[in-house]
């Protein structure tokens, strides 16, 4: 028991970690180094080395993945083995591990509980800077300043939980859960991120799916539904008339995104070498050469940096994930909206603000599958 509440208290400290880490963009595995360590000793004292570790589909892919990776990397004419391959290479075998050592139910839910509140913390913090009277493109965090996409994405999962203690699972302080999804919907509108709009939207929209399916239709669904689409109409009239959100709301705005042409000059890193890739980081350097920018696309990184055989695997990892019970696979989609979408718009493949989402998705899994008896045999 001990060790279970010293794995959830390292979970935490790499939330923190996460969130507070002084880096503008992302944060490296120098920063999360310290929580994962103390979650892999922790969870290995207090569980083992599980048997679903021993020469798993799961982690020979993985594995893989890291093999193609430093492959591509080495041999690639664009990029050289960096600090930042090695850190990619090392945090899939983090995941792997402790995609094997989840907690229990019990200390999940506390580890949400948790990230809700640092959510709802983050949302406070973004709705006082604007109130001082900054704009999203100098918005300052405690660490220093913070790019409006990875804020969004590291709320998003938070706001996912929150509807979930909501509506679906919680039976106490639903007030308080409610007043916690409007704060942090009004602070991601308030950044003005198209990806975490669409994200927002999508999330909100199967999660209401899912508590109308939960069971019977009754006169407080009925009731809900009423409530959830005036509110849906309201706040779309309200934005759609408020030159303040013309920038989520304009469809011009999103056909001419810079992303694009960022994303025309990333896709050469594919283009040559599209079974293997470039190697990490290639698609970066193609994207800055061509664009001035980074790709903000996790997913053209990995296409371009390890081709078509890393898309593979990574999609091969993704869809295991959502392998689950058919009452769950709508929860499960929904999460998966809420981790893995916003990170189509960011960068940080050898960062923890990618893996913290993977790891967040995978440990839910985890638990579904030890509360169903098929899936464990």
């Amino acid at each position: 028991m001990r060790y279970q509440k010293c794995y959830s208290l390292a979970y935490v400290f790499l939330i923190a970690v996460t969130l507070f880490a002084p880096e503008e963009f992302s944060v490296p595995l120098k920063y999360a180094f310290l929580p994962l360590m103390l979650m892999l000793v922790f969870g290995i004292a207090g569980n083992g080395i599980p048997l679903r570790l021993r020469i798993r589909s799961y982690a020979l892919v993985c594995l893989s993945w890291i093999a193609l990776t430093v492959y591509s990397t080495v041999t690639s004419d664009i990029v050289s083995w960096s600090p930042a391959a090695r850190s990619f290479c090392l945090l899939i075998l983090f995941f792997i591990l402790l995609y094997a050592i989840a907690p229990d139910v019990q200390y999940m839910r506390k580890i949400k509980q948790v990230y809700v509140c640092f959510t709802l913390f983050t949302a406070c913090w973004i709705l006082l800077q604007f109130a001082r009277g900054a704009d999203r493109q100098n918005l300052h965090f405690i660490s220093g300043q913070k790019d409006v996409n990875y804020l969004a994405a590291f709320m998003l999962p938070g706001v996912y939980m929150a509807m979930r203690f909501a509506f679906l699972e919680e039976q106490k302080h639903k007030l308080c859960y409610i007043l916690c999804i409007i704060t942090v919907a009004g602070s991601i509108l308030l950044l003005q991120s198209r990806a975490a709009f669409i994200t927002l939207v999508s999330v909100s929209i199967l999660c209401f799916w899912e508590y109308m399916m939960q069971s019977r239709l009754t006169k407080r669904k009925l009731v809900m539904l009423a409530i959830f689409t005036v509110a849906i109409v309201a706040l779309a009239v309200f934005m759609w008339n408020n030159p303040a959100f013309s920038r989520l709301t304009n469809k011009e705005a999103y056909k001419e995104d810079v992303r694009f042409e960022i994303w025309r000059y990333a896709m050469e890193a594919y283009r040559r070498s599209p079974i293997f890739g470039s190697g990490l980081g290639a698609s970066n350097v193609l994207g800055r050469a061509g664009a001035n920018h980074d790709t903000h696309n996790n997913y053209i990184d990995i296409l371009g940096d390890t081709g078509i055989l890393g898309m593979c695997m990574f999609l091969f990892l993704s869809f295991r994930l959502l392998k689950v019970r058919k009452g769950e696979r709508l929860h499960m989609l929904s999460y998966f909206v809420a981790c893995m979408l916003p990170l189509g718009f960011i960068n940080g493949l050898q960062t923890i603000s990618f893996w913290l989402p993977a790891l967040l998705l995978a440990h839910e899994h985890i638990i579904i599958q030890r509360e169903d008896p098929t899936l464990q045999q």
